[in-house]
């Protein structure tokens, strides 16, 4: 009897044993995943963003590539894990794991057209956003407007891409200074073109934008030499870094007339400003990226026009 009992209680013990240490594996098991699971880059790891262009068409796949080293340029440790974010179309995969140092995902340019802001981030380390052109971007912006009965401007914005092409379905934003704009937000046409009406009594600076890209007109009611409407040309609406771009100002008054011009100011932005009396200047960018010109054109007989203009250098 006492013989059967302490085999028994070996027996128990031993599967007592065995069921502690199949917990400590579990455990151990369980620990490792979540270990896994909340790896990320060290703090002071350095994240750079790569894609293989700086565009995509309309429903096309862009690869792009995280590189995560640590502060002596060695890759962070297998597995570390790396998310990633767009503002405009679909990561795939939005998370990934670093393989010799690196995680690779695509975007999914989806069918809307625009720019979008890819940034990647692993714990607190956080990329340098890359901005990707999707589709037929926004590129430049004209303005022209009219002057009708009632203290109303009908106003038009034409939207072009980088190659000078209308662009077909962008969201157009107006804003005003002064006055009551008709709508706030217009699509474009077939043409490109999307339309609002200017209600007011005095002057006032419209803008329209879109996407980022954007372009002002001044509008004058009832004063001696009215608005005077003007567009910005350039000689290379795709223009690259070192090349000189002429930009080219084209002004008429009410009515399409035309009005003697006493003088026009080229506000390039830094401080750079140049004054012509003719309708021309040129400039040229060392580096690439978006700029802006702003133009104020002055009529001998008071008229007044603003524009502006963003574009792009590559």
């Amino acid at each position: 009897m006492n013989m059967t009992l302490r085999i028994l209680g070996s027996i128990a013990s031993f599967a007592h044993t065995r069921w502690l240490a199949g917990l400590l594996v579990v455990a151990a098991i369980a620990a490792a995943g979540c270990e896994q699971a909340l790896q990320v880059a060290p703090t002071s790891s350095v994240l750079v963003l790569s894609a293989a262009a700086n565009n995509v068409p309309l429903n096309g796949i862009l690869p792009l590539t995280a590189t995560v080293t640590d502060p002596t340029g060695k890759p962070v440790a297998q597995g570390t894990l790396v998310s990633f974010s767009s503002t405009l179309g679909v990561m795939d995969p939005i998370e990934a794991r670093v393989s010799n140092g690196r995680a690779s995902t695509r975007l999914l340019a989806g069918s809307i057209s625009g720019l979008a802001t890819v940034r990647a981030a692993s714990g607190g380390i956080i990329s340098t956003a890359l901005d990707i052109r999707v589709g037929p971007v926004p590129a430049r912006i004209v303005m022209a407007s009219s002057i009708t009965v009632n203290n109303g401007a009908n106003l038009v914005a034409t939207v072009f891409d980088s190659n000078g092409v209308a662009v077909v379905g962008a969201p157009v934003t107006f804003t005003t200074t002064a006055g009551t704009l008709s709508s706030v937000l217009a699509t474009t046409d077939a043409l490109g073109q999307a339309f609002t009406t200017l209600f007011g009594i005095g002057d006032s600076v419209v803008t329209a934008e879109s996407v980022g890209i954007k372009t002002s007109l001044a509008v004058r009611f009832g004063s001696i030499g009215g608005s005077l409407t003007v567009n910005i040309g350039m000689s290379n609406t795709t223009p690259i870094r070192h090349q000189t771009i002429v930009f080219t100002a084209n002004v008429t008054g009410l009515g399409g007339l035309t009005v003697p011009i006493q003088r026009y100011e080229w506000d390039f932005g830094g401080g750079v400003v140049v004054t012509t009396t003719g309708n021309t200047t040129s400039r040229s960018y060392d580096t690439e990226g978006t700029y802006s010109l702003t133009l104020r054109v002055y009529g001998i007989d008071g008229s007044v026009g603003l524009s502006s203009v963003q574009f792009y250098v590559d």
